[in-house]
């Protein structure tokens, strides 16, 4: 399908994470150096090595949320809404004429509803088949629908609402989905992005996989354990240019393109010679019709796995080569964790900051590089021009995002 010339804006950004539960306290954190990963109680209960994560805490409704409401829905539901609810007021949509504008939402997420079923012993429970000692409120809670759809329902947006579970790239891969359903003119606002909570059936399961770190996430450094998981949402407010115009709201970054390929490989790893990274950027860039000299800044996955950083080093010096050195690049999930199904989303709100602040968040910091890592890792914040920033996601099934994001 031809798309029309109209620009695809973000009006608005929502922030629930370790690293501060608004876009303000998340921002100065980040370039503070500020680390969300703690040492755990709720994984002392557990035996297990790991204790540390990004574990939020005690969730409470914001003022314009009904808290009667809001303790009765599955908590990746209660991050999403949170989310939502700031990047509504900081796009200036409450009260919106729902009759001149469609508003869709598009959220992401890897394990959706599932912590409804794993607390207060409700899996233990339904594996041992007493489910008449289950609370009725934990089947209403689960349905991973309803983290879309509760935010249609709690602010009455009646346009298309639907969640993405292409695991930890669903995120990216919802901002991405937003985009379509503005320029084929289905929507004329989208509120995206994703939401997980912190669940014990990823831990477990990066734990088996033998990913997961004792005590810090360090992305790109020699002899680096892994990863560290944690929870959060990242919501972002898409609309066309003429919606925008309409309203009168100014822009904070504008969205050139996206792109995504799989894999299809292997579930669990990704194509360590970096072929479908490099493939993945080179397709974004071609929608952007865009050099790779254009771009200042990557926001990487960055897990701090070996595999997926190595992957994702070779796919970059793929596509730059020569231009790489003056390429920025970071992740920040050694300050907040990898947040699963919001991380793309929350990587995606960076590389807006970044854009309207004209700085370059920080990488945790590395004592030593990886020796097979021949890229500009940033570790402390960089202030400079920053027009053009790509942010990748990559995910369990071989699922690959890319969104090209820019200064309007």
């Amino acid at each position: 399908m031809e798309y029309k010339s109209n620009r695809v804006l973000v009006t608005g950004l929502g922030v629930i994470s370790t690293l501060g539960n608004n876009v303000d306290s998340f921002w100065k954190n980040l370039l503070n150096g500020q680390c969300g990963l703690v040492h755990q109680k709720i994984l002392d209960k557990k035996e297990t090595p790991f204790k540390f994560g990004g574990y939020i805490g005690e969730l409470s409704a914001n003022e314009n949320l009904d808290p009667n409401q809001f303790k009765n829905y599955d908590r990746s539901v209660q991050l999403g809404l949170k989310a939502s609810a700031q990047a509504i007021v900081d796009a200036g949509l409450s009260g919106i004429d729902k009759d001149e504008f469609t508003v869709a939402v598009v959220m992401g997420t890897t394990c959706g509803t599932n912590d409804s079923v794993e607390s207060d012993g409700f899996d233990e429970k339904w594996f041992n088949g007493k489910l008449e000692e289950c609370e009725t409120e934990s089947f209403e809670k689960y349905g991973h629908e309803l983290i879309a759809n509760t935010i249609s329902k709690t602010f009455g947006f009646c346009g298309p609402s639907y969640v993405v579970g292409t695991a930890c790239a669903s995120g990216n891969h919802a901002i991405g989905e937003a985009i379509n359903l503005i320029k084929n003119e289905q929507a004329d606002i989208v509120l995206c992005g994703g939401s997980d909570a912190f669940t014990m059936l990823p831990t477990f399961g990066f734990y088996a996989m033998k990913s997961l770190a004792t005590e810090k996430c360090t992305p790109f450094q020699k002899g680096r354990e892994g990863m560290i998981l944690g929870e959060g949402a990242g919501v972002l407010v898409l609309e066309s240019e003429e919606s925008a115009k309409k309203r009168g709201r100014p822009a904070l970054a504008a969205l050139d393109a996206w792109a995504l390929n799989c894999d299809a490989k292997n579930f669990a790893a990704p194509i360590d010679s970096g072929e479908r990274c490099q493939e993945l950027i080179e397709l974004c860039l071609k929608e952007a019709q865009l050099k790779p000299d254009s771009i200042d800044y990557i926001n990487v996955h960055g897990t701090g796995t070996e595999m997926n950083d190595l992957m994702e080093a070779r796919g970059i010096n793929g596509v730059f080569k020569s231009t790489k050195q003056n390429l920025h690049v970071s992740s920040i999930k050694g300050a907040l964790g990898h947040t699963l199904g919001a991380a793309g989303a929350l990587d995606g709100i960076t590389s807006v900051l970044s854009i309207a602040n004209d700085c370059i968040p920080p990488n945790a910091p590395i004592s030593k590089k990886d020796e097979n890592i021949d890229l500009n890792i940033t570790t402390e914040p960089v202030f400079t021009s920053v027009n053009k920033v790509l942010s990748i996601s990559f995910a369990f099934g071989g699922c690959n995002v890319a969104t090209l994001f820019s200064k309007v």
